[in-house]
């Protein structure tokens, strides 16, 4: 039985309803918020964690903990980590059992549309699955208002100051929540102080590079690389600044299919662009297209990667080749 994430993040508690329960994908903040809600609905339970290898080396280890009542609880709780395909074969012996008193979550990453254990947890009616996608600024969104809802301040302008900060991942997200909710428990959320908080870095001068590199300003590009001093602790802040630009361009033009408005399709994204940004995203996604961003995405992910495996290599040299890159192909696009 499939179930949406959304959903299940609502009511956790139907989760009882199976005898296993398998989450899978990229989005560990995802699995890990699922780990948290189970063992807060189940307070009363014996919490056990076992890892897929320790299991395999030993599947006793597993099964005598499944047959054997817990001595302290009416229930056990079990979360697999790390599972993959090889725990295939052990969950067809669970599944010959009576397990009561048990309740089995098991966390793998991705699993393919061909994979066994994927379409056994999809067709079985005692069984649940969950794809764990990764988030977009909608789904964040989302859980950042949930988990802030009863703080004093919480607005459009902050929500969106939080998920830039966090490259799209909701454990980055979770650990700002954290901070967020000890800070600002007995006060108002103001935008200065929470800068401050989650050390938020703005390069005025990197910013107004972007904005010309997405319209494919050669000549101004040439300008501010030369004023804009490349420091190395900065420079993956400044690929995901990349990549955000170019996902939520990616976002208006996807919507621009339907609304044929540039300008209508960028007041249509959700969160809303701050108002003072909306004239550079409407230029800027005049100026491209989805193909060329999909080149470009292409490019970032390319230099992310040789500055991770090549440590040899100079990262502010890679970023200057690759904003010179990408400022061309616009250019040569418009």
């Amino acid at each position: 039985m499939i179930l949406k994430s959304y959903i299940l993040e609502k009511s956790v508690n139907d989760l009882s309803n199976y005898k296993i329960s398998l989450f899978y994908g990229e989005n560990e903040g995802l699995k890990k918020n699922f780990r948290d809600l189970i063992k807060k609905s189940k307070k009363e339970a014996e919490i056990i964690n076992l890892f897929q290898e320790e299991i395999i080396k030993d599947e006793s280890k597993l099964f005598i903990e499944l047959n054997n009542p817990s001595l302290f609880n009416s229930k056990k709780i079990f979360f697999i980590q790390e599972a993959s395909e090889k725990i295939f074969k052990i969950i067809e012996k669970i599944l010959t059992q009576d397990i009561y008193d048990c309740r089995i979550n098991i966390f793998c990453s991705n699993l393919d549309k061909k994979s066994r254990l994927r379409n056994l947890f999809e067709i079985d009616e005692k069984l649940s699955v969950t794809p764990c996608y990764i988030d977009n600024s909608q789904t964040l969104n989302y859980h950042i208002r949930n988990k802030l809802k009863n703080l004093n301040g919480l607005t459009p302008e902050i929500i969106n100051l939080i998920i830039n900060n966090s490259s799209n991942k909701r454990e980055v997200v979770d650990n700002e929540i954290d901070k967020i909710l000890v800070y600002f428990k007995n006060k108002k959320i103001e935008a200065e102080d929470l800068k401050q908080l989650l050390n938020i870095k703005f390069d005025s001068v990197f910013e107004e590079l972007r904005d010309a590199i997405f319209i494919g300003n050669l000549s101004k590009i040439d300008r501010l690389i030369s004023e804009t001093q490349f420091l190395n602790e900065n420079n993956h802040y400044y690929i995901n600044q990349l990549y955000q630009r170019i996902n939520k361009l990616s976002e208006i033009l996807e919507a621009n299919k339907e609304i044929k408005n540039i300008e209508n399709s960028v007041e249509s994204l959700k969160p809303k662009i701050f108002w003072k940004d909306k004239p550079q995203y409407v230029s800027q996604a005049n100026k491209v297209n989805l193909n060329v961003l999909k080149e470009i995405m292409e490019d970032v992910s390319d230099t992310e990667l040789m500055m991770k495996k090549n440590s040899y290599i100079k990262n502010d040299i890679l970023v200057k080749k690759l904003i010179i890159t990408i400022g061309t192909k616009i250019s040569n696009h418009a």
